[in-house]
This record gives structure tokens, sequence and C-alpha cells, in this order.
């Protein structure tokens, strides 16, 4: 079997270019969409293991896109990326029925647990969504590391 797939979309070119950067240098094969619609549009043809998409972005946004592969893809998995997500956000998530739920700043060692766990079925029979939210260590750093830029999405 090759290396798994993911499709990263997010329309920050920095955090886009972070996530996808993580990700390849953890064996997964990643392709990247600035936008919901360019995603979309590429799916059929790269075939994604898993959607990791953001959830504000300009024009049609991350729950769009989500709903889109949830009615057309029901079997591909999707995981929501925001910065500034709430309660309402985690609601809207669960009930579009995503993967998981990720929280910037993101805690990379729990996203690529999570991704890999998904993808290969781990725990499937739950229908849990996995969060992987960052430590409160976590977000004092990035936060101190990154003014204004990937915690803040």
């Amino acid at each position: 079997m090759g290396r798994h797939r993911i499709l990263v979309v997010d329309d920050c070119s920095r955090i886009r270019g972070i996530v996808s950067d993580v990700l390849r240098a953890k064996n997964f094969d990643v392709a990247a969409a600035d936008a919901a619609q360019a995603a979309w549009d590429m799916l059929s043809d790269y075939q994604p293991d898993l959607v990791l998409t953001d959830v504000n972005m300009p024009g049609r946004n991350g729950m769009w896109l989500a709903r889109m592969i949830k009615r057309h893809h029901a079997d591909m998995p999707v995981f929501i990326m925001t910065g500034n997500g709430g309660a309402d956000t985690l609601m809207e998530a669960f009930k579009v029925g995503m993967d998981g739920y990720v929280q910037k700043p993101i805690d990379w060692d729990s996203l690529i647990v999570n991704i890999r766990a998904t993808i290969d079925g781990s725990d499937a029979s739950s229908g849990a969504m996995r969060l992987c939210a960052p430590t409160r260590r976590d977000r004092r750093h990035a936060l101190g590391r990154v003014h204004g830029g990937i915690g803040l999405s």
C-alpha cells in the first residue's frame, strides 16, 4: 500500500504550507488547496484518504466543503481546523458528521495519531469525533512564538 493521501485546505498560505510540510515529514502524500471550492474541484482527481480543512475562509467555507464531501463521499474522513471555534462550531461539526476537530494552535502529535487512527479504521465502530486540541502550554508557546499567525485563523 502507498502513502496515505491528505488534502489540506486553508486560505492562509503560511498555515497551509506549515500543515502540509509537517504531514509530508510524517510520510503522508499531501495536496493543498486555498479555498473550499478549489478543494471540491480537485477531490475526484486526487482522491484523498482524508481531508483536513480550515473552517473560516472567504467564499464557501470549510463547513460547506465538509457537507459536500459527506453528501457525495460519505466514507471520506474530514477533519476541520479552527482557531476561533467555540461550542457552536463544535456542534455544527458534529451535526455535519466530521471525523475530527482540530483546534489551532495545532497539537501535532495528537493530529498525526488521530489522522492515522482514522484512516486505518481504529475505533471506527465508536462513531466518535476525534478532538485534537492544544494543551495550555502549547497555546502559550504558539501565541508567544507566532504573534498573529498560526494560532489565530
